[in-house]
């Protein structure tokens, strides 16, 4: 959970800023996973596969724990 900050998420635990659409950040070695997400008539679709996948570098789970 972040918070939406022009271009870019900021992490409202650490403040670590990552770009919104290749989940990278300059202040951290870990990715976020970015999803395409649609909405009609007032139905929100997420996709469930991550747009960026091909992103290298470490992830976590909402937990703080490193994933493979």
């Amino acid at each position: 959970m972040g918070i939406v900050w022009g271009a870019g998420v900021v992490c409202s635990l650490h403040g670590w800023i990552f770009d919104a659409t290749t989940g990278r950040s300059d202040s951290t070695r870990f990715v976020i996973d970015t999803f395409d997400i649609k909405e009609i008539d007032g139905h929100i679709f997420v996709s469930l596969q991550p747009k960026n996948s091909n992103v290298a570098g470490p992830r976590r789970d909402f937990g703080g724990r490193e994933m493979n």
